[in-house]
């Protein structure tokens, strides 16, 4: 296995393709789909307006049990005021057992130095991901809704929502 960085403009649309088409993978065997950022239109955006300087996208190829070369998993990082995001990564079920995240992530890490980068924020935490000697870090978020209500209930509506979607997909 080995990482491609894309350098080219030209390559980003298929990237995004690509990746978007591993993120639904990942979701649906969580019973979910890609969130709304996450919609290949807004990573095409966002991958094209911050490119070349200020986002990494990358994709870990190797070779299927054919013998021909696959893109196993990608991701986006995200480069701003000395600071980086892991800020989506993903690859296809059937090729988690090689690990390519992690070598994706590894490869990121050493490219973001390179580039004099500061820390890399995991933007949430995988089990994967403290392999890497991460660290929590409390990000406060503020919640408005008319009644208080709303906001308690939240939580458990998506838990009971992502068991419904799960059953009717049996």
């Amino acid at each position: 296995m080995y990482v491609k960085e894309i350098t080219e403009l030209d390559e980003i649309k298929e990237f995004v393709h690509v990746h978007y088409e591993q993120l639904k993978d990942v979701c649906d065997r969580h019973g979910d789909r890609p969130s709304v950022s996450q919609r290949a239109d807004r990573m095409l955006a966002l991958c094209e307006s911050l490119f070349p300087n200020r986002v990494i996208m990358l994709e870990v190829l190797g070779k299927d049990q054919d013998g021909i070369e696959q893109i196993m998993s990608t991701g986006i990082f995200c480069l701003d005021k000395g600071q980086c995001s892991y800020w989506t990564g993903a690859s296809y079920r059937y090729y988690q057992k090689y690990s390519p995240n992690e070598l994706m992530v590894w490869e990121a890490m050493r490219l973001l130095n390179q580039r004099g980068g500061g820390l890399l924020n995991f933007c949430g935490m995988a089990e994967y991901k403290l392999k890497f000697g991460t660290t929590y870090e409390y990000v406060p978020r503020i919640v408005f809704a008319k009644h208080k209500w709303l906001v308690n209930i939240l939580p458990w509506l998506k838990r009971q929502y992502r068991k419904i979607k799960h059953i009717l997909k049996r």
